[in-house]
């Protein structure tokens, strides 16, 4: 008899209530640290299967700890928008390499979850059962070959995965889910249905733990809002207080006071890839759309640029400057610097979102997102031709390892790839575009310190 339950690890679920006490301070900080070291790979993820030499007791004790951490960090998070954040990305790359490492019936029960049935119908389906609701043979129509044939296809490489873990069974998802995917056609899309492998749907169902990790947590914050002063309010106060002062989240990035050697165009290698691209579209083309312009005008003015150097840079690549002065260009397109500043409408002096928030809000670009694998070979390629031969030998492989983040849906982790195989720095995981610059200019020497009694300073880490 197979095993449908869910696994302890999957949050969205009924369990027995855990209970803390305010005044186990050393505790919350053991399981803070630990949940910590497991989002950075430091220790071995828990094992959820009870072994043959301890009791269901000992066993129920050893895995309860994953869930208090995970509670605990959630009581700590909830109320603290750019702790929220920084959970929701560590918490949906844990989700999904356990999910990965599932068995298939496991597998297809989350997916059940987060992919309910509506009034229709399924909103996921097994290919030979969107064949039947389509009434078209869908192996046949896209030449599809099935699992087994896959499976023997990739046991041929050391990236073989288990059959019992269904990676490579191809799936339907209603493109309602999967609108990165419909966006960036990296999936076959047809009437109405994304078409892929699971292996490479990942993403998708990624994004929609996020989201409904998100919604529990705005629900958690108006409980916790909502409750009488007491043990609870007290007990999430002090949470989110070690967590402010254990991990680095939210800090604030600014280049204002750093000058970069030459013009813009020359320090574009330390921009992240977003950035990069981004401006060159603004350069050849000489148009963004609404949110990638907000997006790169708040990189440019994190970069130190004031308002007037900015409407200068987009006066000199836009396209719909063509016959008219400055001066009537800056009425036109001034309130909208202007607005990035905090001179203009509500007056928010807006900071520059994470990498998260680019990579779930579908408006905005991540090269390791949105641009096909194919395109993103391109672009390291166009990289490595700009290097000395000898280097351009060493970093040959790097596609090769970029491109399996990228199919697994690890955006954050091929931009941290990208950054350690260019700049010679330790992979970490990018969060932020302003801390891709950071580490990239820590570096490099075309950055200094703008005031005289630090002009040769580099930056450091702090």
């Amino acid at each position: 008899m197979l095993d449908t339950r869910f696994p302890l690890w999957y949050p969205f679920q009924e369990i027995d209530a855990i209970e803390f006490k305010v005044d186990k301070v050393d505790e919350i900080e053991r399981l803070i640290e630990e949940r910590k070291n497991l989002y950075n790979g430091e220790i071995d993820d828990y094992k959820f299967k009870k072994s043959s030499y301890e009791t269901e007791e000992e066993f129920l004790d050893r895995i309860s700890v994953d869930r208090k951490a995970y509670t605990i960090l959630k009581m700590g998070v909830a109320q603290d928008p750019k702790l929220t954040a920084w959970f929701v990305e560590v918490e949906g790359d844990l989700f999904i390499d356990r999910l990965r490492n599932a068995k298939w019936e496991v597998k297809a029960k989350i997916f059940d979850d987060l992919f309910p049935i509506d009034k229709f119908y399924k909103n996921w389906m097994y290919l030979d059962d969107l064949s039947d609701l389509l009434g078209e043979d869908l192996k046949e129509k896209f030449n599809i070959v099935d699992e087994e044939t896959r499976l023997k296809v990739k046991s041929r490489f050391k990236s073989f995965e288990h059959p019992s873990f269904g990676l490579q069974k191809v799936i339907g998802i209603n493109f309602r889910y999967a609108s990165y995917l419909v966006r960036t056609r990296k999936s076959k899309l047809y009437r109405g249905w994304v078409i892929d492998t699971v292996d490479r749907l990942m993403t998708t169902v990624k994004k929609r733990y996020e989201h409904l990790l998100r919604e529990e947590l705005k629900g958690y914050a108006e409980r916790i809002e909502t409750e009488a002063p007491g043990p609870i309010k007290r007990l999430a106060a002090k949470i989110n207080e070690i967590l402010k002062q254990s991990i680095r989240v939210g800090r604030e990035i600014d280049f204002s006071h750093y000058e970069f050697e030459g013009e813009i165009d020359d320090n574009l290698l330390l921009f992240p890839p977003c950035i990069q691209d981004l401006m060159s579209i603004m350069k050849n083309v000489g148009y963004l759309k609404h949110h990638n312009r907000f997006q790169l005008g708040l990189f440019l003015k994190h970069l130190g640029m004031d308002v007037e150097e900015q409407m200068l840079y987009w006066y000199n690549f836009a396209v719909d400057n063509l016959n008219i002065s400055y001066e009537e260009f800056e009425k036109n397109v001034g309130y909208t610097i202007r607005h990035l500043y905090g001179l203009e409408g509500k007056k928010v002096d807006y900071k520059m979102m994470s990498c998260g928030t680019i990579q779930s809000t579908g408006n905005y670009y991540c090269r390791f997102q949105d641009m096909n694998i194919d395109n993103i070979n391109d672009k390291i390629k166009e990289y490595l031709t700009s290097l000395p031969g000898q280097e351009q030998a060493i970093k040959l492989p790097m596609a090769q390892e970029i491109q399996p983040l990228v199919a697994k849906g690890n955006p954050s982790e091929a931009c941290g790839k990208f950054l350690e195989m260019t700049h010679g720095l330790e992979h970490h995981a990018i969060i932020h575009p302003l801390q891709y610059l950071e580490r990239a200019a820590k570096v490099s020497d075309r950055v200094k310190k703008r005031n005289d009694e630090q002009s040769e300073e580099e930056i450091t880490d702090d």
